[in-house]
């Protein structure tokens, strides 16, 4: 891509963590109120749901203690203010029901956690590809072995797992040394959780039970 692409891509990627991206979406949401004609029809109910992701991405980013997190909720009241006005507006305080939900809460991030005497840490996507890469250079060479790391999920290069799993020495060097860095409690194979014989321990069933 151009420098300038690079640059709109960076800028969109920052822009979403602000609350200016919550302003956009109620923008977004009154269009479509207007447009689409909601709540006006009294043959039909209508649905309109509108996900402010920005508080879940800054929150995860910098804790629910964090002055981040309080100017997005300071704002995000503002913003919905102006979406409740506009619904009063256009359909009437009487015509809609708004309902609130959330996903899930969001913990401290870990160096908050630390000062607060918990045991805690992070565990970065480059210490787990060292590990593995200088764990599997005396079976496969220098790599890298492994693909792609999302969330609590590892994968490997094209044809590296099979042969992982033919040869029992390279597959074990590899859990060895994933489990050997700081954070990582055990390491579960996709092969065994297929068949069940990932373990019985709490993990290994609440992991079997949504393997896909």
């Amino acid at each position: 891509t151009s420098k300038s692409g690079t640059a709109g891509n960076e800028f969109r990627g920052k822009w979403e963590d602000t609350p200016y991206a919550d302003a956009a979406l109620t923008a977004l949401a009154t269009k479509a109120v207007d447009e689409l004609q909601l709540g006006r029809d009294a043959s039909r109910r209508d649905v309109l749901a509108v996900s402010y992701s920005v508080l879940d991405h800054v929150g995860h980013a910098y804790g629910p203690r964090s002055h981040e997190v309080q100017d997005v909720l300071a704002r995000l009241d503002v913003t919905l203010g102006t979406l409740i006005d506009h619904l009063d507006r256009t359909v009437g305080r009487q015509g809609y029901v708004l309902a609130f939900t959330g996903d899930h809460g969001v913990s401290p991030i870990p160096e908050q956690m630390s000062t607060f005497g918990i045991d805690a840490g992070r565990v970065t996507t480059a210490q787990l590809r060292e590990q593995v890469d200088k764990a599997l250079q005396p079976f496969f060479g220098a790599g890298p072995h492994l693909a792609a790391l999302a969330y609590t999920d590892l994968y490997f290069v094209a044809g590296r797992y099979d042969a992982l799993v033919a040869n029992p020495d390279a597959m074990r060097a590899a859990i060895a040394a994933l489990e050997s860095v700081p954070g990582v409690g055990k390491i579960y194979r996709s092969d065994l959780l297929r068949t069940g014989a990932a373990g019985d321990d709490a993990f290994a069933k609440a992991i079997a039970a949504g393997y896909h």
